[in-house]
């Protein structure tokens, strides 16, 4: 696929797919306390939950996988790609009183380096992210990739599990430029819920302005529920509502966790999308999202059929 449509995806962090993937590993959740949890070796304020201290570094895995069927067409197109992401807590900032703590993520791929940071606040009753449009200037000093040495020992485990990305050959005689702009239309409101990105999908007519996000409400416990999103659709309900569905372990290569499993629902979704997050003490774990939808053209026509999966989840901690 080229490659301004992977990096559109990457930036979003968002959902992905071309064929249906496993969740990640769970086992029993009598095993909550049992052998075998991986030891959390972070910092964090007594009492909290999410390790939101500055110091603290998470490395994930993630692949993202596409396909896209145009209508007329007998192939689906489509593409892979292999990602590292390396999330930090940079240092605290203050807004309108309160302090916020910058979480910064930088996504690496064979070749390229995508950086953006968000803000970050927890309290006795939650954990929130401020969505500031447009972005404020990074307050942590330089936002730079890091020294070369440290890139590279980031992306060669990428090279050795081979090619990063597979192409995605368009239709000869279509208008690519339009048929990837469909594409991005189609799926942005499915995307727009994933955590770890800076840009969510943005209700208010002027897309400017101040909101903010209800990651996490705690106590967490299954059956639990809120309103990721202040804003309402046109029938007053949520456009994001998280669900705590279980209390399980999860096993990644990091380690095995204990966790939250939690799905998110919005009506932007058709039937059968599923977009679920792990978290747990040691922070955010593992996302598993799995989405269809019709790709429409300028004019509102339905002009292909798109998939999309994305995995994410947690590789290293503290490296």
């Amino acid at each position: 696929m080229v490659r301004s449509f992977v990096l559109f995806f990457v930036v979003l962090l968002a959902l992905s797919g071309c064929a249906r993937s496993t969740s990640p590993r769970l086992g029993d959740a009598s095993t909550l306390s049992g052998a075998g949890l991986a030891a959390v070796q972070l910092d964090r304020e007594p009492g909290s939950f999410y390790p939101l201290v500055s110091g603290n570094r998470w490395t994930y895995d993630r692949e993202f996988f596409t396909a896209l069927r145009p209508l007329g067409d007998t192939v689906t197109y489509r593409g892979r790609e292999r990602m590292r992401v390396v999330r930090t807590v940079d240092c605290p900032t203050t807004f309108d009183g309160s302090i916020w703590w910058v979480e910064t993520s930088r996504t690496y791929t064979v070749n390229s380096l995508i950086i953006e940071w968000l803000r970050m606040r927890q309290d006795r009753n939650g954990l929130y992210e401020l969505e500031t449009i447009p972005t404020p200037e990074y307050p942590c000093g330089d936002l730079g990739s890091g020294s070369a040495s440290i890139a590279e020992q980031v992306v060669r485990p990428l090279r050795a599990s081979g090619p990063g990305t597979s192409g995605i050959p368009l239709a000869p005689g279509r208008a690519e430029g339009a048929l990837i702009a469909a594409f991005r239309r189609a799926l942005e409101p499915r995307l727009s819920a994933m955590p770890g990105s800076a840009r969510w999908l943005d209700p208010r007519p002027d897309g400017i302005g101040t909101t903010v996000l209800t990651r996490l409400a705690y106590p967490l416990r299954v059956g639990a529920e809120w309103a990721i999103r202040p804003e309402v659709d046109v029938n007053h309900e949520p456009i994001f509502l998280a669900h705590v569905e279980a209390q399980e372990t999860i096993d990644l290569p990091a380690g095995r966790f204990p966790a939250y499993r939690i799905r998110i629902d919005s009506p932007l979704f058709r039937p059968g999308d599923v977009v679920q997050v792990w978290y747990g003490r040691a922070g955010f774990l593992a996302l598993h999202a799995d989405v269809t939808f019709s790709i429409e053209g300028e004019g509102g026509q339905v002009i292909g059929e798109g998939h999309a999966i994305d995995e994410v989840r947690l590789a290293a901690i503290g490296e």
